[in-house]
């Protein structure tokens, strides 16, 4: 699999060998029994992919009810839909050649987004925005842990290092999510405790991440994490102010810059690898 990176809406085809595995895993068997394979970095990958997405499109939808159309949130909201379907359903296919757990837990991830999916094409509320949070905040906590145990399933040394990246991208647009949300008006009572959370979520895998001796050998690495975490401290610092002005646009901006050099970092990470 090649991981997406630089301009927007620069889209992945299907990889052929991923659909050929997994259609071969379907195919294997020895003395009536379905042979397992382990995980591999590409099923990590995709999974890694389709959780930092969900909160991403929340965040979108909240954009679109706003009102907003600094870097067209309509665009991205269907182009996020068209990248997720194709993730899931690559997940799902190569579930069958997996464990039986770790397959299930695939086609579970599937089905619940296939409930998420038709709720992000209707015309966003201040209602409907609070009810699909909880569901994609349910949706991307399942993500997280489906893509834990698959980075252990790979058996891969330093996989677990291109967990906390992601995980670090995820926290990013869930705060991004959550800031909108605010920012349209839609009642959050737990608004700021759930932002000192997200903050301290961060923090935790930054310094998880950046104390390992694995993959986090690279200077060019180091720098990327550190200009991450400095981007994290004025976000977060934005989400917390209580003055009552938003700035949709100036967070929005932040949130796909994050998105993009997270994306960057993984790539870098996965070279190092190899």
């Amino acid at each position: 699999m090649k991981w997406w990176h630089g301009k927007k809406h620069q889209y992945m085809g299907v990889q052929i060998p991923y659909v050929l595995a997994a259609l071969l895993g379907l195919g294997l068997i020895t003395s009536g029994q379905r042979v397992e394979a382990n995980a591999s970095s590409e099923d990590v990958q995709e999974i890694v992919e389709a959780c930092m997405l969900s909160n991403r499109m929340l965040k979108n939808y909240a954009l679109i009810g706003m009102g907003v159309v600094y870097q067209d949130p309509v665009a991205d909201l269907q182009a996020g839909m068209v990248e997720m379907s194709m993730y899931m359903s690559n997940g799902a296919l190569a579930s069958q050649g997996l464990k039986e757990e770790l397959g299930n837990s695939l086609r579970k991830l599937d089905q619940d987004w296939k409930g998420i999916e038709p709720l992000l094409t209707n015309t966003p509320s201040k209602a409907s925005v609070l009810d699909l949070r909880i569901k994609i905040e349910n949706f991307s906590k399942k993500c997280e842990i489906v893509v834990e145990a698959l980075a252990i399933d790979t058996q891969i040394e330093g996989e677990q290092d291109l967990v906390l990246t992601a995980k670090l991208g995820m926290e990013v647009q869930r705060l991004a999510a959550l800031y909108m949300i605010e920012a349209w008006g839609a009642e959050q009572p737990q608004y700021y405790s759930e932002v000192d959370k997200i903050k301290s979520q961060f923090k935790t895998n930054y310094e998880k991440l950046t104390e390992t001796e694995n993959t986090i050998g690279s200077k060019e690495l180091k720098k990327a994490l550190k200009k991450l975490d400095n981007q994290f401290l004025v976000f977060g610092f934005l989400a917390s102010s209580k003055s009552g002005r938003f700035q949709p646009t100036r967070a929005e901006k932040i949130s796909e810059d994050v998105f993009y050099e997270v994306r960057d970092i993984l790539i870098l990470e996965e070279e190092l690898l190899q």
